[in-house]
This record gives C-alpha cells, sequence and structure tokens, in this order.
C-alpha cells in the first residue's frame, strides 16, 4: 500500500502505530468507562487482541505450554 515510502519511514510509521494502539489499550483497561462495566472479560480481550497486534507473544508471557516447549527446544 504504501510502497512509494521509504523502509526507514515505514518502519518509523509501524513502531508509532504500535505504540499508539498500546497506548489505546492500556487507556482502555485503566479507564472506568468500558464496554461493561465491573466485568473484567472485555478488558482482558481488549488487552489480548492489542498485545497480539503489538507483536508481544501472549502465550510465552503467560507461561503456557508451547512457550515453554520452544524455550526448551532452545536450550
Amino acid at each position: 500500500m504504501f510502497d512509494f515510502l521509504p523502509n526507514d519511514i515505514k518502519k518509523i510509521g509501524t513502531g508509532i502505530s504500535k505504540g499508539i494502539v498500546l497506548i489505546g489499550v492500556a487507556i482502555y483497561v485503566i479507564s472506568p468507562i468500558d464496554l461493561m462495566p465491573f466485568l473484567p472479560f472485555d478488558d482482558i480481550v481488549v488487552a489480548v487482541v492489542g498485545l497480539s497486534f503489538v507483536g508481544i507473544d501472549i502465550s510465552s508471557l503467560l507461561g503456557g505450554a508451547r512457550g515453554a516447549r520452544a524455550s526448551y527446544q532452545k536450550k
């Protein structure tokens, strides 16, 4: 889509967009105004989707079986 831009500009743009998404997720999770007040389900879903978009591996972050197996195989 943005093939006319140099790679340095593309990297800056993706970094800024990931930062904006991460800040937006943090504001949504912390704010008292959300889709389902007093229920954490929507906050968890938004956090998981946001962290996945940013590029953080959720399974290794939570210590899932795949993350443990992958770290064991690296050794």
